[in-house]
């Protein structure tokens, strides 16, 4: 219990935990503290419970700081995939983290792969974004993620980019990720023989023939 104690006072980012306490459940999972954890889902603490500050249920904490198995033990006890915090879900935040074991988690419990969240953002504007401007704490200028294309076309065959400002962002960050890919790539051959990698923009205009 002394280390969840601890876990409150120095877990918590500025912004995911700005205007309260966070609960003891969410700050173990935002460290990964699976015994901890283990200890208070014994005890009758909520997978799914509501804290303050930025309102975060405790997957989504434990999704921000990219605790894979923390993850894995709320989903185990309960916990809701798809819950989300003001629209913005745990899919959509791994999408943006460029995680593809915690995507294929989330998905794997049943995540919403298109569930649209603030702005009609989904996991694939996010994904393809890179995180770019949508971020909870942690700057990010964008950058597309391949992998997480990969993942979610997987589960979801038809997945396309919505019809609204978040597609069309979508769009514009592929194509910028396109360009610098396709320079990485002629880089990357004349220096080493390297085999060129594809870009999101790629792997977007594919599964559209499909």
């Amino acid at each position: 219990m002394a280390r969840l104690m601890l876990s409150l006072g120095a877990a918590c980012s500025l912004i995911a935990c700005n205007a309260g306490v966070i609960p003891p459940l969410s700050a173990a999972a935002r460290t990964g503290d699976l015994s901890g954890m283990r200890a208070l889902l014994d005890r009758g603490a909520d997978p799914n419970a509501i804290g303050d500050g930025a309102r975060w249920p405790p997957l989504l904490h434990a999704v921000h700081t990219r605790q894979l198995e923390a993850a894995r033990l709320l989903l185990e006890h309960g916990a809701d995939p798809n819950l989300s915090a003001n629209g913005y879900t745990a899919l959509m935040m791994a999408a943006g983290s460029g995680d593809a074991d915690l995507l294929a988690l989330l998905l794997d419990y049943g995540a919403d792969a298109y569930a649209q969240g603030p702005g009609g953002m989904t996991a694939l504007s996010t994904a393809v974004t890179g995180g770019a401007l949508t971020d909870i704490d942690r700057p990010l200028g964008g950058g597309c993620y391949p992998a997480i294309l990969a993942v979610l076309l997987a589960y979801a065959p038809d997945l396309r980019l919505p019809s609204n400002a978040a597609g069309r962002d979508a769009r514009f960050w592929a194509r910028v990720h396109a360009r610098v890919q396709q320079a990485r790539n002629i880089a990357a051959a004349v220096s080493s023989g390297a085999a060129p990698v594809t870009s999101c923009h790629d792997a977007l205009v594919a599964a559209k023939r499909r």
